[in-house]
């Protein structure tokens, strides 16, 4: 496209513009690496980097115009241009280039803290089920029919999202489901998106490194139901909210769409009935209005059973047939590393779970302690370059439930592991649970914590000593195959290893 008809119509002109603004626009970049020759890059500034620092690389990989939240130097006839409101123009540019996909779909976001993965596949499995042809994107990868795409983020760059939506569409997705976090929202990934739905799932800490406080948070989360659905041009916008939740109750009463509850009361539109756990996943019945349907689901826990009911919410407020709802949460295989089970045939259980705030982890470790028969033993860490107040939450959540606590490492980034597993020590002191010696840690009915840093050998060692009936969950990373350390990434993956120690313990 020419690049004066990409700027025409932004909501905040260029404050200032050079150059040949007739130049024909082939791509849009926000990484000088992915340059193509015809690009416009746009320099975005960033938390550790500023993307000003790299306009001779992409000058030199042909790039035709540039835009910076101000006039950047350049050779002369290059275009430059000055968006000072840059992240928003970014997105209104990159969906005008893409020719506006999202209006080519329905398109539902799913935000909230907690259980946005397992949301997107419970709606993924329903939209099949019910003859539509459904497209994914969220923290585990993004996916379409046979097609599947890396995740780098949650919820992709403007470019990339706009890119993707075009190429479902293209393909002929017919739906499509998003994970939308809060750093999307607040840096204007999916403001040019044309909403049908938006859900929230719940909002408990996480993200304090990123945003000031709590309400900043739900700022972020909010503006998708009172700013960016009440824009969309869509005929029957609507709203899921767990009414359950808070901050889901203060949503409820800020959104002028249409809004479908659900929770666990008699006021909420689909609530469970009588549900079985166990182990072996949820058993039972919900109620959707004043219809029941039954649910089978291989998905294990309370707040998984939380999702089953908002995906519901969400397909029954776009009219799917109850029988395709059931089917569809029935169909949904389990999801990666979300209380996924590590099965090799043990006399104990292992599970792995993606839990990595103080709420998903005290929930994550309730609902084991629930169907354990024998002790439950917790592995997990915290990551590092991340909130720091959450970790003495973590430690004191699992010390206060669980009968063997082994603290140990996850992503440490650039932070020392030893000072992180200090500060969740600190919790699980607090907890009141006393330190064990590894030798001890194996002996029926005994309980107590342990500090093993190598997060390998806590594996293994929780493994090792897991009795007839026990329950071991492995907490914090889940489907990540990787560990952060320093500016590396390692190959780890905690299903892998916890499924080689099982195979050796056997053997």
């Amino acid at each position: 496209m020419i690049l004066r008809e990409l700027l025409t119509g932004l909501r905040e002109p260029p404050s200032a513009a050079e150059g040949d603004l007739h130049v024909d626009v082939t791509s849009l970049a926000t990484d000088s690496r992915s340059v193509q020759p015809g690009a416009l890059f746009f320099a975005l500034p960033g938390a550790r980097t500023d993307g000003r620092r790299f306009v001779s690389e992409a000058l030199e990989r042909g790039a035709v115009a540039l835009a910076a939240p101000d006039l950047v130097e350049a050779p002369s006839g290059v275009a430059r241009l000055a968006l000072p409101s840059i992240q928003r123009s970014l997105g209104e540019i990159a969906a005008r280039f893409y020719d506006y996909p999202s209006r080519k779909l329905v398109l539902l976001g799913v935000t909230g803290t907690n259980g946005k993965t397992t949301v997107t596949h419970l709606l993924e499995a329903i939209w099949k089920r019910a003859g539509f042809r459904p497209g994914l994107i969220g923290t585990i990868y993004y996916r379409f029919g046979e097609q599947t795409w890396p995740a780098p983020f949650t919820t992709p760059q403007a470019v990339e999202l706009q890119r993707l939506l075009a190429e479902m569409a293209e393909a002929g997705a017919t739906h499509v489901v998003m994970e939308v976090s809060s750093h999307a929202l607040a840096l204007e990934r999916v403001s040019e998106c044309e909403w049908d739905g938006a859900l929230f799932t719940n909002l408990t800490r996480d993200h304090l490194d990123f945003h000031p406080d709590m309400e900043s948070y739900f700022a972020a989360k909010q503006r998708l139901f009172t700013e960016l659905l009440p824009r969309s041009e869509k005929s029957d916008r609507f709203a899921v909210v767990n009414g359950d939740d808070p901050y889901g109750r203060r949503l409820i009463g800020a959104t002028r769409n249409r809004v479908v509850t659900f929770g666990h009361g008699d006021e909420a539109d689909v609530a469970p009935v009588q549900v079985e756990r166990s182990l072996a996943g949820l058993k039972g019945e919900i109620r959707i209005r004043d219809e029941r349907i039954p649910i089978s689901s291989a998905l294990v826990g309370d707040a998984h059973l939380e999702n089953i009911l908002a995906a519901a919410a969400a397909a029954w407020a776009q009219g799917i047939p109850l029988a395709a709802i059931a089917e569809g949460i029935q169909q949904c295989p389990g999801i990666p590393g979300r209380m996924e089970r590590v099965d090799e045939g043990a006399a104990f259980a292992v599970l792995v779970d993606y839990a990595h705030t103080p709420d998903a982890l005290e929930r994550a470790v309730r609902v084991l302690r629930s169907v354990a028969q024998g002790r439950l033993i917790v592995v997990f860490g915290c990551g590092g370059d991340r909130d720091r107040g959450k970790r003495p939450l973590m430690g004191e959540a699992t010390g206060r439930i669980a009968d063997i606590v082994i603290a140990t490492s996850d992503n440490p980034r650039s932070e020392d592991p030893l000072k992180i597993l200090h500060e969740i020590e600190r919790g699980i002191v607090e907890a009141g649970l006393d330190p064990i010696q590894e030798s001890a840690a194996g002996r029926e009915g005994a309980s107590g914590y342990l500090v093993i840093p190598d997060r390998r050998r806590a594996i293994h060692f929780a493994i090792e000593i897991a009795r007839p009936s026990d329950v071991v969950l492995i907490a914090g990373k889940g489907h990540e195959a990787y560990q952060i350390v320093g500016a590396e990434r390692h190959p780890f993956d905690d299903r892998e290893e916890a499924r080689q120690s099982l195979r050796v313990r056997g053997s």
